[in-house]
């Protein structure tokens, strides 16, 4: 009988403990949670050599991210060697250059990965940078927000 009581105290602590460590580790599980980047496939040179394609997370928008860090991983699909940048500010969709955060060149059939954490709300230019092609109309809208 001194056993069994001994054996269901030892088990009452460590289900105390076990708890404990549960409710500590449970916020931090939900804080990594808030703070995980959204990834978004982009393809560049797809589905001709001056456009780009973006391959929208299950239940995302097409050209619409959420505020936070995104996570472009740029696959060059085409022929030649192009680039990804996403222009720092939100406004117009009409520039073929501007300041902002982009890949080095990327080779036909090679990857880059670009991490911008967006701040504001808003419709950010994405372009090539490579001489010719945004203006050969590989550019476009992304709405953030």
């Amino acid at each position: 009988m001194r056993n069994s009581c001994r054996a269901v105290l030892i088990s009452a602590v460590l289900l105390a403990f076990a708890s404990a460590a549960f409710v500590a580790v449970a916020p931090a599980a939900a804080a990594s949670r808030t703070n995980r980047s959204t990834v978004l496939n982009v393809l560049a040179g797809f589905p001709t050599e001056f456009k780009f394609a973006f391959r929208v997370p299950v239940g995302g928008k097409p050209g619409q991210v959420p505020l936070g860090t995104v996570v472009f991983k740029v696959r060059n699909a085409g022929k030649l060697a192009h680039t990804f940048k996403v222009c720092s500010s939100p406004g117009k969709i009409t520039a073929n250059s501007c300041a902002g955060t982009g890949t080095a060149t990327i080779a036909p059939g090679k990857t880059a990965t670009l991490a911008i954490t967006f701040k504001k709300k808003g419709t950010y230019e994405y372009l090539c940078t490579v001489p010719g092609h945004a203006a050969a109309g590989m550019k476009g809208p992304l709405t953030v927000g």
